[in-house]
């Protein structure tokens, strides 16, 4: 409880100013410099999380400080790292909610060369969040080579990403001088946006992927997620590959000064399970209201549908339900400038697809809640 008053402490702290951050992968437009340079920034956040069904109850409550440093050695070298420290305390039973039992982890770190305008090539721990499909993956850093161009123009901008990753697994499962089978995972990113006026904007993108060597301790834990799954333990294999797309459509309208509506549909397709196995999907609204200076509101309302084989269930959101899951999911967030915090909760409703696949809690209609508080990036 004490480790607790501390970090919120730090957190009550922290709420000074606030710098924007944005997609990893864009390019960065600030002017060549051949001096080396460091930008360090911090940011606090705290979260609690309640998930009940008709056999059990989860509750698990995270604080975390991160850390973001941006280091530039010259005009073709460039890095990011993003450590974090985390104290949890909660009644848990799956591990889907706790990856990993170290207090400190890494969000993201790697190096990045900019050979040209336009061009880059990354090499470290990415995040995979910019795929933007919490059915596919969840937010993981996989250790991976990324190699991305990027094309901006004042009203419509194309970016392509061409990743190779091993994601960062721990195998339960292995015996001493055993050599572990490692996953990886390939995938080829484009991403699109145009804006014709002020008053309304497109975007999309289209990802394919494809996992290969996921071992049996992934397909173990994935079949209590959802997924097809013969065997037990060291002997569990997928039934299906996992090879095929994910794309995303949205469009943004604006309303008034102050108001802006957002549209948008995310459909994933497995290409090697049975059609009715295979694909998952996304419909969502999204409403951004500003309210003069003092308050800005974030409102977010989804369907959602995901079948048992759409993708591997131990990588993509348990927010969701990972697989062989329907419902729904509302948002609500609230950022205040001055105070230079945000405060927020998310409920998910959701049901079993198919009873069969599962016998076990996860086949039931689940409710989760989660609220949370936080501070942007500050910096140091």
């Amino acid at each position: 409880m004490k480790k607790f008053l501390l970090l919120f402490c730090i957190f009550s702290l922290s709420v000074q100013a606030q710098l924007q951050d944005s997609h990893f992968y864009k390019v960065d437009s600030k002017e060549i410099s051949s001096n080396f340079e460091v930008d360090s920034f911090w940011k606090t956040h705290v979260e609690g999380f309640f998930l009940s069904n008709r056999e059990s109850r989860e509750r698990l409550m995270k604080v975390k400080l991160y850390g973001k440093f941006d280091l530039e050695f010259n005009s073709y070298v460039y890095a990011r790292f993003e450590p974090y420290l985390v104290i949890k305390e909660g009644e848990v039973q799956s591990r889907r909610l706790t990856r990993s039992n170290s207090p400190i982890q890494m969000n993201q770190g790697f190096f990045d060369i900019r050979p040209a305008e336009g061009f880059s090539l990354q090499m470290g721990a990415i995040n995979q969040e910019y795929l933007s499909s919490p059915l596919l993956l969840d937010n993981y850093s996989f250790l991976s080579a990324l190699f991305s161009y990027s094309y901006i123009k004042e009203t419509y901008e194309i970016q392509t990403v061409l990743q190779q990753s091993m994601p960062s697994v721990v195998n339960s499962f292995k015996r001493d001088n055993e050599i572990a089978d490692v996953p990886y995972f390939t995938s080829l990113f484009t991403y699109g946006e145009w804006l014709p006026s002020d008053y309304y904007s497109f975007k999309g993108h289209i990802t394919g992927f494809y996992f290969t060597k996921l071992p049996s301790f992934i397909a173990h834990e994935s079949k209590s997620y959802g997924n097809t799954v013969t065997g037990e333990l060291s002997s569990a294999q997928f039934e299906h590959s996992y090879y095929g797309i994910n794309f995303d459509v949205s469009s943004q309208i604006k309303i008034r000064p102050e108001l802006y509506l957002s549209i948008g549909y995310n459909g994933l397709r497995n290409f090697d399970a049975p059609f009715d196995k295979s694909w998952g999907e996304r419909v969502y609204s999204i409403l951004d209201m500003s309210f003069w200076k003092w308050a800005k509101l974030y409102s977010r309302f989804e369907y959602f549908y995901n079948n048992s084989d759409s993708a591997p269930a131990y990588f993509n959101s348990a927010i969701y339900g990972h697989n062989n899951r329907k419902g729904f999911l509302m948002e609500l967030k609230a950022f205040i400038p001055k105070g230079n915090f945000e405060i927020g909760f998310r409920y998910v409703l959701s049901d079993p697809i198919q009873q069969y696949i599962v016998s076990s809690s996860i086949g039931k209609r689940q409710h989760s809640f989660m609220v949370f508080i936080g501070s942007r990036y500050l910096p140091i």
